[in-house]
Parts: C-alpha cells; sequence; structure tokens
C-alpha cells in the first residue's frame, strides 16, 4: 500500500495559495478518480480516501506541524517509509517544474522538515516538489527574498494560469505513481 499525502495549511485564507500546491495537487488526484475526503481513523488530524492500494492524505494541521500526522498515518496502516510520498510546494522550483526524487533535506521547507522530525530524522521517503517561483519572485543575486511573503500568497493575475498548468503536472506525475 501506498500513502500520498499533499502538504497545505487548512482553512479559507490559505486557499488557492502557492504554499497549498501539494494539498492541491493531491485534491486533484482525488477529484479525478472521483473519491471523497473522510476523516482519518483514530483522531489522526488528517482527511483520507482510498483508491485500491493507494492512500491519498492531507493533514488537517498548520503545514509546519504536520508532520505528526503523517507519522500516525504510517503507524496506523503499518507502513515503511517506502510507502510514503510526500508533495509540497518548493520556491526553488520555478512554476511548471515538477520534480520526484527521494532522500532529500527539507530545503527550507517546515513542512517537510515536520515530517522529517516526526519520522525521527530519517528522510528517505519519496517527495513530488511542485514550483512555485515566478521570474519576479526568483532570488536575484544578492538580494534576498522574503520566502513566507511568497508562498503564502495566491498567485497573481499573470502567474494565475501558470499555477494551475502547474498544478495540473503535479497530478499527472503523481498519476504515474500511484
Amino acid at each position: 500500500m501506498k500513502l500520498i499525502v499533499g502538504l497545505g495549511n487548512p482553512g479559507k485564507r490559505y486557499e488557492q495559495t502557492l504554499h497549498n500546491a501539494g494539498a492541491l495537487v493531491v485534491d486533484g488526484i482525488v477529484e479525478k478518480k472521483g473519491l471523497r475526503w473522510e476523516q482519518a481513523p483514530k483522531n489522526i488530524p488528517a482527511v483520507i480516501t482510498k483508491d485500491g492500494e493507494t492512500l491519498f492524505s492531507k493533514p488537517t494541521t498548520y503545514m509546519n506541524v504536520s508532520g505528526r500526522a503523517v507519522q500516525q498515518m504510517l503507524a496506523y496502516y503499518n507502513l515503511s517509509l517506502a510507502d510514503l510520498v510526500v508533495v509540497h510546494d518548493d520556491i526553488d522550483l520555478m512554476l511548471g517544474d515538477v520534480r520526484v526524487d527521494a532522500d532529500r533535506g527539507a530545503g527550507g521547507h517546515n513542512g517537510v522538515a515536520s515530517v522529517i522530525e516526526a519520522l525521527g530524522g530519517d528522510k528517505s521517503f519519496r517527495r513530488v516538489r511542485i514550483g512555485i517561483a515566478t521570474e519576479r519572485t526568483a532570488q536575484k543575486e544578492g538580494r534576498t527574498r522574503d520566502v513566507a511573503k511568497i508562498a503564502l500568497k495566491k498567485p497573481g493575475l499573470f502567474d494565475r494560469k501558470a499555477f494551475q498548468n502547474t498544478i495540473a503536472q503535479g497530478v499527472d506525475k503523481l498519476m504515474g505513481i500511484c
């Protein structure tokens, strides 16, 4: 069995924000498959749905503390890290760039850091990284960027279509994994 977890923040304030790209990708695949979300068992702070041998999940906590929900789901379903795929936004990748890899550090992503910490420092799970950077937000040499300010906003008028296309690419990439 596989556990695919989309990271994001709960609530209206964060809907459709760049930082919720992971949750939006998992929502997209769940919708495409005609599945419905339900509360996870045993008071695990997440919603889940199942398609054959694949569990899809979204923690209902804020992203920065989502690791506990991931760890609890792995334990409840008796899954190993080889069964885990975490889908999340990545500000170091441009919109339109979706990458699958494993055994990486958090790269400054607090949600991924929370997962790694909850797993006892083990980072040997797969990740689907969804690019959210644009030409305007990409770090320029000698300048810094406010990562939280960028990630927690909704895509602007010029980037909205690119963001929607990136989410669709993430759904397609994820379909190939599950």
